[in-house]
This record gives C-alpha cells, sequence and structure tokens, in this order.
C-alpha cells in the first residue's frame, strides 16, 4: 500500500506531463535538483530568499528572480524547464547542471537514440538564446553519431 502523498504525487506530475505533451511544450516539464543549488544565491550581496514550506523565491532585484518548488523533507526544489531557460542567465546553467538530481534511465535506451531533441528557429529567435546548449549540458555532452 502507498502513503497518500505518494499517490498524490504520482497524480500530479502525470497531470504536468500530460498537459506538456498536449501543449507540445516540454519547457513545462519540471528538472529536481538537490536544495545545495540555492546556498550559491545565499553567498550574494543583495540577493533576497524567500521559503514558506513548499515554496520559494531567489531573487536578485533589479535582475531577476526565480520561483522554485519545495519538497516535502526540503532536500530538493524542482522548478520547469522553461523557468531555467528564460529566467536565469547562460552563464549560471551548468551551476543548475551540477546540482541536477539524475533519474535512473536505461543505458540501452540512451544508445538508441542519439538524436538531439528538435530545436525550433523560431523559439530560439523569440528566447534570443541557443536552447542547445543546455540541453546539451543536460544530456552530459551529447555527441551526434557519426556516419561511415
Amino acid at each position: 500500500m502507498t502513503s497518500p502523498n505518494f499517490d498524490l504525487e504520482v497524480a500530479l506530475q502525470r497531470q504536468v506531463l500530460s498537459r506538456a505533451l498536449k501543449a507540445g511544450d516540454p519547457g513545462r516539464l519540471h528538472l529536481r535538483f538537490d536544495a545545495a543549488v540555492i546556498q550559491r544565491y545565499r553567498e550574494l550581496g543583495g540577493s533576497q530568499i524567500v521559503r514558506t514550506r513548499t515554496v520559494g523565491r531567489v531573487a536578485l532585484p533589479g535582475r531577476r528572480s526565480l520561483d522554485v518548488s519545495i519538497s516535502a523533507d526540503g532536500s530538493e526544489v524542482h522548478l520547469p524547464v522553461r523557468d531555467l531557460l528564460d529566467r536565469l542567465p547562460e552563464d549560471e546553467w551548468q551551476h543548475w547542471v551540477d546540482h541536477l538530481i539524475v533519474v535512473p534511465f536505461s543505458a540501452t535506451s540512451r544508445k538508441c537514440d542519439r538524436r538531439p531533441p528538435p530545436v525550433s528557429t523560431t523559439a530560439r529567435r523569440r528566447r534570443g538564446r541557443d536552447r542547445t546548449r543546455l540541453r546539451r549540458a543536460v544530456l552530459s555532452g551529447w555527441n551526434p553519431p557519426t556516419r561511415p
């Protein structure tokens, strides 16, 4: 028998995935990070960190803010991929990648799918960023397959 909290979390994650698939927007999907990722911002002068038991905001007044959800035990934070792309400068992406909580998956599936994720030219222009860099960082240095 599973706990009610676990069942609720599964239902919520399935709902987020379903909505992202229907909208064709993978930016809605959440990534999980070790809560230590926030420490960097505590050490910055002028930063503001506001937190409740379940959500938090990291703000650098006049520059940017980032909202995160906090796990029940406080050991993890999570946020949509879109927020990383839209609200953080590219030079901070690697810091977040370093704190990513990796979800295990089959090594066989990784070998089978060597294609890079599709990148929309329109989205690249609209956002003014090269999303491929973050995707490659998250995919641990994706290398395209070589042709014989």
